[in-house]
């Protein structure tokens, strides 16, 4: 079965461009555009790693984080995204997210961050 990747992201150009490469990677991808809808949409699915956009209209992705940790993803690894290095080092700095990527973000680093922590991921599933 294919990994399952949950990405929060209210911009619709750059969530559809995440969707398209990660699905050519063999990803199923959920693609959640308001983050009022991540916990409904969440029950649904069995993500096995987040990718969140840290300014997210209503909250912001370190808080999102620490609800989705809070509500059964504890171990789920999370990836923080943000356009504003500010942001970025606060996201790391938080402990929420395993990783914090600026935008614009090289998408091939990006794969290779998400394989890492997916690859550690299936590798702690092993156990």
């Amino acid at each position: 079965m294919e990994p399952c990747i949950v990405v929060i992201e209210d911009e619709r150009e750059i969530l559809q461009l995440l969707h398209d490469v990660l699905n050519l990677e063999h990803y199923q991808v959920v693609g959640v555009s308001r983050p009022d809808l991540v916990h409904a949409t969440v029950q649904a699915v069995k993500p096995d790693l987040f990718l969140i956009d840290v300014m997210l209209p209503g909250t912001n992705g370190v808080e999102l984080a620490e609800q989705l940790r809070a509500s059964g993803h504890k171990h789920t690894p999370m990836i923080a995204m943000s356009a504003s290095r500010l942001m970025s080092q606060i996201a790391a700095a938080s402990g929420a997210f395993q990783e914090a990527i600026d935008k614009p973000f090289d998408l091939p680093s990006l794969l290779d961050c998400i394989e890492h922590y997916l690859a550690g991921t299936a590798m702690a599933g092993q156990r």
